[in-house]
């Protein structure tokens, strides 16, 4: 299956009804290895002010819209092989008063592959942009799972989108919540109720996020949390270079906490820059203009080392 140049596959609910499920099964599932899906790229439409195309991204979308209280559908793939690169997305997210899930904690993208890819600003996204909840990610890869770099027309397409179309319609087209390659639960608003855990797991193989890769969950909300990141080697290496991994409360949150970090492998390298942090970032409360939050724990187990190399290197939990 690929989806290119700026194709969709849209389940979307605008009222009190819940949207429907978007699901990708290989036809035989004995012979998943064999299958591959590869979402890639944008829409040829508008022209950028440098003269290049680029619009609308490629991806699979579930979305409860601003007007919707019925909750958002849910994407679950599985396959051989999943490339989502050069600003293709795969995105649950709720625009509105309507959850992207049933309830914290639930998964709203399941992935299940042999081996995963995301580069060049290629992302998996949960966000809440209203009071909705925004739901969880999860990864499940028999081998590797590789996510590097990202996309440089990112803010050029979204402010193409923008001047002839309007913010709303480049939000809703130009998905990508920035412009670096990743997996992100975030939720935006200060009206928010929190966003999902995020989960990578590779049984035999490693995950190596390179060239400012991230993977984060993030809280703008009231009572709010941020979700827990987790990434899970069993027989492989964790590697970040110049990446980063954060579970975080964003400035303007109210009593929001932190979620925190696990990460386990036979070993744990960080380099070049990397980071991992779960930081309270000006949350003030109510009544009090204070930090009011409480940072998560970041808890790494290897078998064998964990390193932390160069300049900028380091673990941060604070606020």
């Amino acid at each position: 299956l690929d989806i290119t140049g700026g194709s969709e596959v849209r389940s979307q609910t605008f009222d009190s009804g819940n949207a429907g499920n978007i699901t990708v099964l290989p036809l035989d599932l004995n012979r998943r290895s064999a299958a591959s899906v590869t979402i890639s790229g944008f829409a040829p439409f508008p022209t950028l002010a440098n003269g290049d195309r680029g619009g609308f991204s490629s991806g699979l979308f579930a979305t409860t819209e601003k007007t919707a209280t019925g909750r958002g559908g849910t994407i679950d793939v599985t396959t051989g092989s999943l490339v989502i690169e050069q600003g293709g997305v795969l995105s649950a997210r709720s625009r509105g008063a309507g959850d992207g899930v049933q309830t914290a904690g639930d998964t709203a993208i399941a992935v299940n592959v042999d081996s995963l890819i995301i580069r060049s600003g290629g992302q998996i996204l949960t966000t809440a942009f209203g009071s909705g909840l925004a739901g969880g990610i999860e990864v499940n890869a028999t081998g590797n799972v590789l996510i590097t770099g990202s996309d440089p027309t990112r803010t050029q397409r979204f402010s193409a989108v923008e001047a002839i179309f309007g913010a709303d319609i480049a939000r809703d087209t130009i998905d990508t919540v920035s412009r670096f390659s990743g997996l992100q639960a975030q939720s935006l608003s200060n009206s928010g109720t929190g966003s999902g855990n995020v989960q990578v797991t590779s049984e035999n193989g490693s995950i190596v996020l390179l060239d400012s890769a991230r993977i984060n969950s993030n809280t703008a909300g009231r009572n709010a949390p941020a979700g827990i990141v987790l990434l899970n080697a069993n027989q492989g290496n964790v590697v970040l270079d110049n990446a980063f991994v954060f579970s975080t409360v964003e400035p303007g949150a109210v009593d929001s906490a932190a979620g925190g970090i696990g990460i386990e492998g036979k070993s744990i390298f960080l380099s070049g820059g990397a980071q991992l942090q779960t930081l309270i970032r000006g949350t003030v409360n109510s009544a009090q203009p204070d930090t009011s939050g409480a940072t998560g724990l970041i808890l790494l187990q290897a078998e064998d080392q964990v390193s932390l190399v160069g300049s900028g290197t380091a673990i941060f939990s604070s606020i």
